[in-house]
């Protein structure tokens, strides 16, 4: 059904139009400027959104689970619950992220995304897979289970990525282990981005990685050497490097407030992207959660294995956006930006993560606390917070 949306504040998200309104129509945008300037779609529904803000909808690109599901779940129905848990904070698209495991686990999961893809999900769309590979330093394994690691090869990827080509969007591995380069070439030659994570590479050799391909950082900083003043390591040279990108997890237990600033002042919000590498206990209570074949407790939001590493995390877009604008003081406009414009750019989908007329009509109407009161995909409203009282 079409719809409009108007009296609001809205981010497109390098313009803001105070007040604005936005035409829907056959899921695209079909009009976006002052609402004396945009007619309403013909038997459109009205959204009046008097002072709350319209942005684009929020594009995870790094997300293990929710709402008690996962991508490596052999239940079908695991990825619908990921999709409509992801709708209710602000999501419009995801790439579902594996992890390590048997190759057989892996490829299962694929073809569940494979599968998907082309549905008409109840909330977020799956936009293709990020495939957080077992070609990872055992030195930075973090929750990643150390029995399924392995020397990168091309025939290995080759097997693993059959049939699937189309649908990975990401790899990631350490480029330090032999053979790392091979397989970034393989990879980046079929239009697969390529990061770095889980690793211990120098920031020489993440520059030789850069060189044959490798564009991103799978949430830097963390998985990887600290920065230090002589050794800059891969966080170094993702920093400083004009062709990199970078993954943060801003839930302020990743990364330090401080460190967040950094960055984003160091790459820029164009190359930045907030992700929330959520396992499956985002959106439910403390307790003790699977993460692959491994047991997580899940304490104050916080998840950890039971010997105390970081276990992905239990953070949401909407509260990202929320920290990065308060406890960091990123601007609204900048922090918006970072969850749908720049991870669109990166995954090249075409008219996504963008509010101007053509484009998809992905869009999320926040409150003025940031929390989410209407989510919309390809111009279906997918999610509408309860009225309270």
């Amino acid at each position: 059904m079409p719809t409009f949306i108007t009296g609001a504040e809205v981010y497109t998200p390098e313009e803001r139009i105070v007040p604005g309104a936005v035409a829907i129509a056959d899921g695209r945008i079909a009009a976006i400027g002052p609402p004396d300037e945009v007619p309403p779609p013909e038997e459109a529904e009205a959204l009046e959104a008097e002072g709350k803000i319209v942005a684009p909808g929020f594009i995870d690109t790094h997300v293990h689970g929710g709402a008690g599901a996962d991508t490596m779940d052999q239940d079908p129905a695991a990825l619908a619950t990921m999709s409509t848990h992801l709708a209710r904070h602000g999501v419009t698209g995801f790439l579902p992220t594996t992890v390590a495991a048997p190759d057989d686990a892996i490829r299962a999961a694929l073809a569940r995304v494979a599968q998907v893809m082309h549905e008409s999900l109840a909330g977020a769309a799956v936009l293709g897979a990020h495939v957080e590979s077992p070609y990872l330093n055992l030195e930075f394994v973090g929750a990643q289970d150390a029995a399924y690691l392995r020397l990168p090869e091309v025939e290995h990827i080759a097997a693993l990525l059959r049939g699937f080509e189309d649908i990975v969007r990401v790899v990631t591995l350490a480029p330090e282990l032999p053979g790392a380069l091979e397989v970034i070439g393989w990879l980046v030659d079929r239009g697969i981005s390529v990061a770095v994570g889980h690793s211990a590479a120098t920031y020489d050799e993440t520059l030789a990685a850069l060189d044959a391909g490798l564009s991103r950082a799978t949430h830097c900083f963390n998985a990887m050497p600290d920065l230090h003043r002589r050794k800059p390591g891969a966080a170094g040279a993702m920093l400083t490097d004009p062709r990199a990108q970078i993954e943060l997890i801003a839930d302020l237990v990743h990364i330090h407030p401080a460190v967040l600033g950094i960055a984003i002042a160091a790459r820029g919000v164009g190359a930045t992207m907030l992700v929330s590498d959520a396992m499956r206990a985002a959106g439910l209570s403390d307790g003790v959660y699977g993460l692959g074949d491994q047991e997580v407790r899940v304490e104050s939001g916080i998840a950890r294995t039971a010997e105390g590493r970081l276990a992905g995390s239990t953070l949401t877009l909407d509260a990202a956006v929320k920290n990065v604008v308060e406890g960091v003081g990123v601007s609204l406009a900048d922090a918006l930006t970072m969850v749908s414009a720049s991870p669109a750019r990166m995954l090249r989908p075409s008219g996504m993560g963008v509010l101007h007329s053509g484009a998809t009509a992905d869009v999320v109407v926040l409150n003025r606390d940031l929390t989410v009161e209407t989510t919309i995909v390809a111009g279906r409203v997918v999610y509408s917070a309860p009225v309270l009282g």
